[in-house]
């Protein structure tokens, strides 16, 4: 036996690697199966309740992006949450969006009576639905429909916040439990980030915004995919190799009631209006020696007293809504320093990526607000990440509205 694997051991190694992925795959489409089965008997005991002559099924509509996830969407869609739905004695329309603000156009002629809006793709459509939600004449009656997130997208990352427990989940079981939720029928309201720019339309959010160096390492991690796992971090290693820190300065108001911190000093070109008595045209008068002068937006001139000003070099900005904060410190807010150090650069967004909290290095600002005026400038054409969306950087009021819409949870 030793013998004759000796003399063909290539057969005998194929063999092995056939038999264990084919095993893998064989196992996991089991699991699969008794895992949808299970959820197929729970929405079925929805559909046999009976209800009266003079009820209607409720009506849920499906914005579907088919072209989310790598057009794996509108396949994971119809395998795992579709079936639900229907056993579930709901009455769905499912509409497919063809091209990107489509959806965003068509929640204007969404039926107000309609008793659930669910978002089967990523950040994109999630974005899309709630800045058409908001615009309505009638918002505040149409923002009382409770929305539901199917996680399809490849980045789903409203749905990695608000539901960070179920990451560990399967593909299969995360689709299936959020399709649950809706038939459950469990809300919640949440808070929403609305960005007011100097011209054109108001934005609305729901988890952050990403400016400067961090932001354009997330762009490019797609361009090392061969590294797998660690593609993240040798896009910031490219990101220190070249180009390096960028030209990026930030200026920022907030009101003085907030809470800011420095670590360590603060770089000696910043400039600061700390005093509450004093009026913010003085503050945006003082202008950092040796830098070029942002000029004061629209957006600060009806701010008139009790604000502060911050003017910094920075290489990046992160702005975040977190949800179990008090409403006066719900706006995370941090800024880095432009002399961070390579090192620090690549350890902050290495273990961010991984969930991890990282020490602030000496310099970083940190700012927990309710709202704020951001002016981010740089020497070329810089891009904001709304959401993951990409926008172009402008000047920006932004500001929180606590529980302004309602989305499906889990029961507890």
């Amino acid at each position: 036996m030793a013998r004759h694997f000796r003399k063909h051991w290539k057969k005998y190694t194929f063999g092995s690697i056939v038999f264990t992925l084919g095993g893998s795959y064989l196992t996991r489409k089991f699991r699969d199966r008794n895992v949808i089965r299970e959820y197929c008997e729970e929405a079925k005991q929805y559909g046999e309740k009976g209800i009266s002559v003079l009820d209607r099924p409720k009506k849920v509509t499906v914005f579907l992006n088919p072209m989310a996830n790598k057009m794996d969407a509108k396949i994971q869609f119809k395998k795992y949450a579709g079936p639900l739905f229907h056993l579930s004695g709901y009455d769905v329309t499912v509409v497919e969006s063809e091209y990107e603000g489509q959806i965003r156009t068509l929640m204007g002629y969404i039926d107000p009576e309609c008793d659930a809006i669910v978002v089967a793709g990523g950040d994109g459509t999630i974005m899309e639905v709630v800045n058409g939600l908001m615009r309505r004449w009638d918002v505040e009656k149409t923002r009382t429909i409770p929305i539901g997130i199917l996680p399809l997208g490849r980045e789903n990352r409203f749905y990695s916040r608000f539901f960070s427990s179920r990451l560990s989940l399967s593909q299969t079981r995360r689709i299936s439990e959020a399709a649950m939720d809706i038939i459950r029928g469990a809300t919640v309201p949440i808070h929403m980030l609305q960005l007011e720019p100097e011209s054109g339309k108001t934005l609305f959010a729901l988890s952050s915004i990403h400016w400067g160096v961090f932001r354009d390492s997330l762009q490019i991690k797609d361009r090392f995919k061969l590294f797998g796992k660690f593609r993240l971090l040798m896009s910031h290693v490219r990101t220190v190799l070249r180009g390096w820190p960028g030209d990026y300065s930030l200026r920022l108001w907030f009101p003085a009631s907030s809470r800011s911190s420095s670590v360590g000093t603060m770089p000696p070109d910043s400039q600061v209006a700390n005093s509450p008595n004093s009026t913010t045209s003085e503050a945006l008068n003082q202008t950092a020696v040796g830098r070029r002068k942002i000029e004061p937006t629209r957006l600060v001139a009806r701010r008139t007293e009790g604000w502060q000003e911050r003017q910094l070099d920075v290489v990046g900005l992160h702005l975040c809504l977190e949800e179990s904060a008090s409403l006066e410190e719900r706006l995370k807010t941090v800024v880095w320093p432009a002399d961070l150090k390579k090192w620090d650069f690549i350890k902050q967004g290495w273990s961010a990526s991984l969930g991890k909290n990282v020490p602030p290095v000496p310099g970083t600002l940190s700012v927990d607000s309710s709202q704020l005026v951001l002016h981010p400038q740089s020497g070329g054409v810089s891009w904001l990440n709304i959401d993951g969306e990409p926008y172009e950087a402008m000047p920006l009021s932004v500001t929180v509205l606590p529980s302004v819409i309602r989305v499906f949870t889990k029961q507890s």
